[in-house]
């Protein structure tokens, strides 16, 4: 049966401080979004006008020790912590967002990074002692549903593809920023991996620099070169050949514990073909899969220890992809799921060693945990009944 063709539209509104709220709205190419109207009539009303501008922004300092930036937020520190499901900024009406929404992304009200008029070059720090510059770039909120005691794990399937397409909107959108060299699209689930806000959402950070994780990724990415078909498409084949690690797949996407895994149950979502080093280069029919094989990991990751798992199993989960690097195609996208939880009653604590030295210490292999994961339901990945076009 062919997918329902949908169609997504964006509507941007002024926000009380002058931030933009983005409220994405979708439905079939015939029918009207429940509450495009609503959104319209508020644009109508309040219409966005430019950046906001922070009375005092974030700052970097060069760590010459390290060769790395580290951000200085301290409006930050009295930010909302864990209110009460009334009091939800995020739910409709309460603070953020006055109307009925499907998905919204807005610019976080304490930025981490923030836009910052002016010059936005970055001087050369590699030979700084002493380097403080602002923080330039975005830090934004992304609410997947108004449902505040709603699950990614559990959302509906084509509420999880729509998701997937205004990531993709929002990060043309803040790649093409001239200050930005990197987009994160993230999302920090249960109070132990960080959560502040317990309504299902997520966040996106641009920033101006390319962090040293990224900056690894991608000095091996050239180091390999084209040797052997490069370096990602050796990581892909390897799971492929050996089999033990892989938890699901489709025709663009492979997850598996990787053989490097870091963290208990760890797992990596990778596009398979060449060239796609971003949301940007997907096919809708990459991204129809990408939000099925997310949501296979997820209710997974939900269903290995049920009702023991103590904590709720929190989990960290970070989009890696690159566009604006010379030979970025040569990237691979791909998706990075850590675990905080090793077992039914215990959490995984990244400590002295790790955080110190950088150097992981995992309790068990991957093929181990890879099985387990295997074992969990669901065990096919199923895809959204619709298509957006």
């Amino acid at each position: 049966m062919n997918p329902t063709p949908y169609k997504l539209q964006k509507t941007d509104v002024r926000m009380d401080d002058g931030r933009t709220l983005s409220y994405y709205d979708y439905a079939a190419l015939e029918q009207t979004p429940p509450f495009l109207e609503l959104h319209q009539g508020a644009a109508q009303t309040d219409p966005p006008t430019g950046q906001r501008v922070l009375e005092k922004a974030s700052e970097m300092r060069w760590n010459p020790t390290r060769a790395e930036w580290t951000v200085y937020a301290a409006h930050r520190m009295n930010r909302v912590q864990l209110p009460s499901r009334d009091a939800c900024p995020i739910c409709p009406g309460v603070l953020e967002l006055p109307l009925n929404y499907q998905i919204a992304i807005f610019e976080n009200r304490s930025p981490s990074l923030s836009y910052v008029p002016g010059d936005v070059s970055i001087p050369d720090p590699r030979e700084a002692f002493e380097l403080t510059v602002p923080a330039r770039g975005r830090a934004d909120m992304v609410v997947y549903s108004q449902d505040h005691d709603g699950r990614f794990a559990w959302m509906a399937l084509s509420d999880v593809y729509a998701l997937v397409e205004a990531w993709r909107d929002r990060y043309s959108q803040h790649i093409a920023l001239p200050e930005v060299e990197f987009v994160s699209i993230f999302e920090n689930k249960g109070r132990e991996a960080g959560m502040t806000l317990d309504h299902p959402h997520g966040q996106i950070y641009a920033f101006p620099f390319l962090p040293p994780y990224l900056e690894k990724q991608w000095g091996q990415t050239q180091l390999f070169g084209e040797k052997n078909g490069g370096l990602w498409n050796q990581v892909v084949e390897k799971e492929l050949k050996d089999e033990s690690r892989i938890i699901a797949q489709t025709d663009g996407f492979l997850a598996a514990m990787p053989f490097y895994a870091r963290y208990p149950y760890e797992v990596h979502i990778w596009a398979k073909r060449d060239g796609v080093s971003s949301l940007l280069e997907m096919t809708p029919q990459e991204r129809r899969e990408l939000a099925g094989i997310m949501q296979n990991i997820a209710q997974r990751y939900e269903n290995l220890w049920g009702k023991d798992a103590v904590y709720g199993f929190p989990t960290l989960m970070l989009m890696q992809q690159l566009s604006k690097q010379l030979g970025a195609e040569r990237f691979r996208f791909h998706i990075e799921f850590y675990p905080l939880q090793r077992s039914p009653e215990k959490l995984k604590y990244r400590a002295s060693i790790e955080t110190g030295t950088g150097t992981f210490l995992n309790d068990a292999l991957p093929e181990n945990q890879a099985a387990e994961l295997r074992a969990a339901a669901p065990h096919d990945v199923a895809l959204p009944d619709v298509i957006f076009e």
